[in-house]
């Protein structure tokens, strides 16, 4: 994406995702607080936020966690 944005020098360069997140937000701010809250509770720290290195940490994936990472690349890909 930043590639483009440099060489097409377009004036605004957003997600699919980013832009609906926007309106969402300019909308209906409350529903955007419960998404990015469940968003939050469902994600799992960084092994770098844990201060543990990568290797040493195994990241278990919930089934939230495979919904939502599902939902993000058909939404944004």
């Amino acid at each position: 994406m930043v590639c483009s944005a440099i060489v097409h020098r377009s004036e605004r360069l957003a997600t699919r995702l980013g832009v609906l997140a926007q309106f969402v937000e300019l909308l209906m701010p409350g529903l955007n607080r419960a998404i990015m809250s469940e968003a939050f509770r469902i994600f799992p720290e960084s092994a770098a936020a844990c201060g543990i290195p990568d290797a040493d940490r195994p990241e278990a994936e919930t089934p939230e966690l495979a919904a939502c990472a599902s939902l993000m690349r058909a939404v944004d890909g």
